[in-house]
């Protein structure tokens, strides 16, 4: 019995495209969340942020797969809502906002160019 067991657990599994990169955007998510649950400021800013990293990090993944990926496409959508929807990305008034106001999108376009660089790298790496 314990070999079957060793040979499982240490069996090579095959090395997937996705990395730890989202793991960043999320702890941002949940440290903005505490931030806004006790009311401390930059809340709000730290969820936008955290969820615009993820959406570029997805966004990135996407593109290196060309969406040809069922469950990234999935995650990409996800993604997508928590974005518009659940940042109250779609209700903000964009005429007003000064140039700093804007850095979401940079932060969208930063996550999505390294996402894409790091795994076409991993992706070159990992063909025979």
């Amino acid at each position: 019995m314990n070999e079957v067991l060793d040979d499982h657990l240490t069996k090579k599994r095959h090395k997937s495209p996705y990395g730890k990169y989202s793991n960043i955007p999320a702890a941002i998510v949940i440290l903005g969340a505490l931030f806004k649950i006790m009311h401390w400021p930059y809340g709000g800013m730290m969820v936008l942020f955290g969820i615009s990293g993820h959406f570029g990090i997805e966004l990135g993944y996407a593109l290196v797969l060309k969406f040809s990926s069922k469950i990234n496409n999935r995650r990409l959508l996800i993604a997508s809502f928590f974005l518009i929807f659940m940042t109250g990305i779609w209700r903000l008034d964009f005429k007003t906002w000064a140039l700093v106001d804007y850095s979401f999108i940079l932060v969208i376009v930063a996550s999505l160019v390294i996402t894409y660089v790091l795994t076409k790298q991993k992706i070159k790496a990992n063909k025979p």
